[in-house]
């Protein structure tokens, strides 16, 4: 099986106090340019444990880059996050809200 490889899209995460930062570049550097992103995240060391909202924010961007994941507008987000959570406290007339996109469509909460 030899010449024979793998081409799917690549994410490499690595914190910029993380002792493994030089293998992350290494490996970054043997893989297809095209089918990578590797970032780096300052002020942490384990990015999953200290900073999981940009890691969140750096995989969704990932899959949307890829086609998986629709267009979001992060304020459509916060708001319905928001109304997710009013919605749970018990405000019936929160669960009966639309929310209006950039685009003008509506999507019934």
């Amino acid at each position: 099986m030899e010449g024979v490889f793998l081409r799917v899209p690549v994410l490499l995460v690595c914190g910029n106090r993380s002792p493994y930062e030089d293998e992350t570049v290494t490996f970054n550097s043997r893989l297809d340019p095209g089918k990578t992103q590797w970032m780096k995240i300052h002020d942490c060391s384990l990015p999953l444990d200290e900073q999981v909202a940009k890691v969140c924010e750096a995989f969704r961007l990932f899959l949307q880059g890829q086609g998986f994941v629709p267009l979001l507008n992060p304020v459509t987000l916060s708001q319905r996050r928001r109304l997710l959570a009013l919605s749970v406290a018990g405000s019936s007339r929160v669960a009966e809200t639309w929310l209006v996109s950039e685009d003008g469509r509506g999507d019934r909460q």
